[in-house]
């Protein structure tokens, strides 16, 4: 897995975010290897905001949690005005090839608000990864 992943959808257009920092991140990193994850953990793990998890124990809670839900959160930890949700679309083999993620202002996905984007999400890759095997089965 690269350090980085390319931002599509963005009002500021085409971009790279560390994978930590990013509102995709958990939905790569939930299923990924324990040794890639601490790869990633020890090149990219700087405190952004007041709100980024960067110890080691957190951020593996965070993923466990992320693997629980069937799909991750992030509040105000790349940037204190943004929050996010992620969910991963798995190919035959159940890895993850791509991650949706849904970016809004942290004044309206926060605390309150952030179960149902990630209910609508996770529904969203779970149907994408149904209609992929369906399609790579014709």
């Amino acid at each position: 897995m690269a350090d980085t992943v390319r931002v599509c959808g963005s009002p500021l257009g085409w971009g790279y975010l560390p994978v930590l920092r990013s509102g995709d991140h958990a939905a790569f990193l939930a299923w990924s290897e324990t040794a890639e994850v601490d790869r990633l953990i020890d090149r990219t793990a700087d405190r952004v905001t007041p709100e980024t998890v960067v110890d080691r124990a957190a951020l593996r809670g965070v993923l466990a949690d992320t693997r629980e839900r069937g799909y991750g959160i992030s509040i105000r930890e790349y940037d204190l005005g943004q929050s996010g949700v992620s969910a991963p679309v798995f190919d035959d083999a159940g890895r993850v090839t791509m991650a949706l993620c849904s970016l809004a202002f942290s004044s309206e996905l926060n605390e309150s608000t952030v179960a149902d984007a990630g209910t609508l999400i996770r529904a969203s890759g779970l149907r994408i990864t149904s209609a992929s095997r369906h399609r790579s089965h014709r």
